[in-house]
């Protein structure tokens, strides 16, 4: 008695966008300009999703990026912190959504939560995905 391997097609689907201008930031999340997505499942599954944020920091500021899915901030954030002196980095966080079968909206938010106004910049920050079916 044998076992058969039944052998179907999975639509795997991807895309990544990049940063069109610089964040400066506030104390509330607000969106990186361009780094705003629609991610189509035809079905139930899950995304990996990654962002990457070039973060300039003022003397004594925090800024925190985060991915947005479908109008929720996830909890996972990048935190970019340099008590000392002003400095630049890129910084990268990666997230596994599960997501409904449909259009789902994904974003990048930027805030500062101490020091003055920074900026996410639009040199290097960018936002991928790919969303694998269950």
């Amino acid at each position: 008695m044998g076992f058969g391997v039944e052998r179907r097609p999975v639509l795997v689907t991807s895309g990544t966008v990049a940063a069109t201008s610089s964040l400066s930031t506030t104390t509330s999340f607000q969106d990186v300009p361009g780094l705003t997505m629609t991610a189509s499942a035809a079905s139930a599954g899950f995304a990996i999703v990654t962002i990457v944020a070039d973060v300039s920091v003022a003397a004594g500021a925090t800024v925190v990026c985060r991915l947005n899915v479908d109008a929720v901030g996830q909890t996972r954030e990048i935190i970019a912190e340099f008590p000392v002196t002003t400095a630049r980095g890129t910084f990268a966080q990666t997230y596994r959504v599960s997501l409904a079968a449909g259009d789902h909206t994904l974003k990048v938010e930027g805030k500062h939560v101490s020091g003055s106004a920074s900026t996410v910049s639009s040199s290097h920050s960018t936002l991928s995905y790919i969303f694998i079916p269950s």
